[in-house]
């Protein structure tokens, strides 16, 4: 028993030092954040020097736009972004607080008053449920608004799901010896494998696949453009906006233009899936 208990207490202290620094899959998360951007750049406009020009003239202060502009155009990576991120600030917070002296554990600021006769009250319940509720209630607010709202329910349930996993298991590190686990101890290790496999497989392939999908981060235009030889129409992927017309990436000429009277093709593609050359 005691080796039992000794194994539970290490992996718990595990699993709390992991979620103070932004638990399973973190390391994977900053390298999709800071590394898949640059591959949509690259295999939207050719690579190489092509990739150079167009972060250029898009400045450091506006590359993250090229991110955002694939999370709001794919549905499957933004939900999972959503999902991770949503379970990445619940888990860091109940850890600090965890192992703040000062402080009250998970279970107690969710209204689990053991110690009472009477169980919990119907207002700590209420608070209980608004707390861990309110975050992946906004999170499906804002899917549903841009995918529908069945991807804006599938992400609220998936995040309510892993926030309840990180309540029992600091909630169950309240108990000193455990002969056994408990089915709170198999939730919480079933929430940390889930999210293990959403960070370390299902976010890297969706971002590799949003970044090849040959689909631009941002709008794709049909402008007019005058490259010294007389004005002509084009289609560009727009970098910026600029007085009365827009900095964008001529997808033909394979060169940053200005162009004037502008309008939406109505597409994103721009060239063929990776899957598909």
């Amino acid at each position: 028993m005691t080796r039992a208990t000794d194994a539970s207490s290490d992996t718990d202290r595990s699993a709390a030092s992991g979620d103070r620094h932004g638990g399973p899959g973190r390391k994977m998360l900053t390298a999709v954040v800071l590394a898949v951007p640059v591959g949509k750049v690259a295999w939207d406009v050719g690579g190489g020097e092509a990739t150079w020009e167009v972060l250029t003239a898009l400045g450091p202060a506006d590359w993250p736009d090229i991110l955002i502009g694939m999370v709001l155009t794919n549905a499957p990576l933004a939900a999972v972004l959503a999902v991770i991120a949503s379970r990445m600030v619940y888990a860091y917070f109940a850890a600090r607080s965890a192992a703040s002296p000062h402080g009250r554990d998970t279970a107690s600021q969710h209204g689990d008053d053991t110690d009472s006769p009477h169980g919990p009250g119907w207002r700590a319940v209420a608070w209980s449920v608004l707390r861990i509720a309110v975050n992946p209630l906004a999170t499906a607010v804002l899917i549903a608004v841009f995918f529908g709202p069945w991807w804006g329910l599938a992400t609220g349930a998936v995040s309510l799901a892993l926030r309840q996993g990180v309540t029992f298991r600091y909630r169950t590190r309240r108990v000193v010896s455990r002969p056994r686990a408990t089915w709170q101890d198999r939730v919480a290790a079933g929430e940390r494998w889930v999210t293990g496999v959403l960070a370390g497989i299902v976010l890297p392939v969706t971002a590799l696949v949003g970044a090849l999908d040959g689909r631009s981060w941002s709008p794709v235009l049909q402008c007019t453009v005058d490259s010294g030889h007389g004005a002509e129409r084009a289609r560009l992927i727009e970098l910026g906006r600029k007085g009365n017309g827009v900095v964008g990436w001529d997808l033909e000429a394979h060169e940053v233009v200005n162009g004037l009277a502008c309008g939406n093709t109505g597409t994103l593609a721009v060239r063929e899936p990776w899957w598909r050359s």
